[in-house]
């Protein structure tokens, strides 16, 4: 059962503020899905995903981790290392290479912490704030441009033929409440436009928050990339 909590949205909000900058680095996954189906007869016409799980330090970027897409039933793997502006890759399995750097990983700074907190404090006044045992729960189900838009620039949100103001978003954050950290962030938007239903799926969460100390490749990871 969900009970309203105790504390005013504005300390849940301040609290996440005050706290940001303690985060260093993480675990995250990241999880992104497309599925546009016809209105009438739900048959799904295209669809798409991809996952992302990395160990990342914000202050060097360093990262490794893999990604994992499927596009209409067309799976690939990728599995890397970005560390000291070096990159390596393997992609399904086909062996390890060398590439430029920011060619691969987490150092897209759009979906750092830091970035999620603001995402957070910009729907302060169009979320509900609840308690679950020790979590706070932050949650909206409607349709607000203000609360698309804070979702825009993390997740490269954009939907052909939609405005932000005619589709609808149903949010669940979760933010621990003994650290104030934001844990995990969901968002299904969906629209329908000429008959064509879009479905766009986030689930974000954070994990081993401060517990990664060092990110370092393997030997032969190395040797095999030469």
């Amino acid at each position: 059962m969900l009970l309203l909590s105790a504390c005013s949205s504005g300390d849940v909000f301040g609290s996440v503020e005050k706290h940001k900058d303690e985060v260093k680095d993480y675990e995250v996954s990241i999880g992104l899905s497309v599925v546009i189906t016809n209105d009438e007869t739900n048959e799904v016409l295209q669809s798409s995903e991809a996952l992302m799980t990395s160990q990342l330090i914000e202050a060097s970027a360093n990262s490794k981790g893999t990604i994992k897409s499927i596009n209409d039933d067309v799976e690939e793997e990728i599995e890397y290392y970005n560390i000291d502006d070096v990159a390596y890759a393997n992609p399904n399995g086909e062996g390890w290479q060398k590439l430029e750097p920011g060619d691969i990983g987490a150092d897209d700074d759009s979906t750092y912490y830091k970035a999620i907190a603001k995402l957070v404090a910009d729907i302060e006044d169009d979320v509900k704030v609840e308690t679950k045992g020790d979590q706070y729960i932050l949650t909206f189900q409607g349709k607000s441009e203000d609360v698309y838009k804070a979702f825009e620039k993390p997740y490269s949100v954009t939907l052909t033929g939609l405005t932000p103001d005619e589709v609808d978003q149903d949010i669940e954050i979760t933010i621990n409440k003994s650290t104030s950290l934001v844990e995990h962030v969901k968002n299904t938007i969906t629209g329908t436009s000429e008959g064509l239903k879009l479905t766009l799926s986030i689930d974000h969460r954070y994990d081993k928050i401060n517990e990664i100390k060092e990110i370092e490749v393997p030997e032969d990871v190395l040797d095999q990339a030469k």
